[in-house]
């Protein structure tokens, strides 16, 4: 088995600590890339921030993390269906 080489961590936290909303901190760290990693990023914590704001629920890095989760669940939990051509 290969090593695996693991990219250093940044040296500064990804969210900012002052922001009230993990949205807005991902956003703005992310929404002016160029790589389109980035731009899906943005588009689904945008759609979780949405959601969470209409279910009235505290916009937190834990909120955000429990949405994914729960969300994730549920695509597992799904029934496969059969590919249509």
């Amino acid at each position: 088995m290969e090593p695996v080489e693991m990219q250093e961590s940044p040296p500064h936290s990804v969210v900012d600590p002052d922001s009230a909303d993990f949205c807005t901190s991902i956003l703005s760290k992310f929404s002016a890339s160029a790589q389109e990693h980035h731009h899906h990023l943005c588009a689904a914590v945008g759609a979780m921030s949405q959601e969470l704001k209409e279910q009235n629920f505290p916009l937190t890095p834990v909120t955000y993390f429990g949405a994914t989760c729960s969300s994730l669940d549920r695509l597992v939990s799904e029934p496969t269906r059969p590919a249509t051509s």
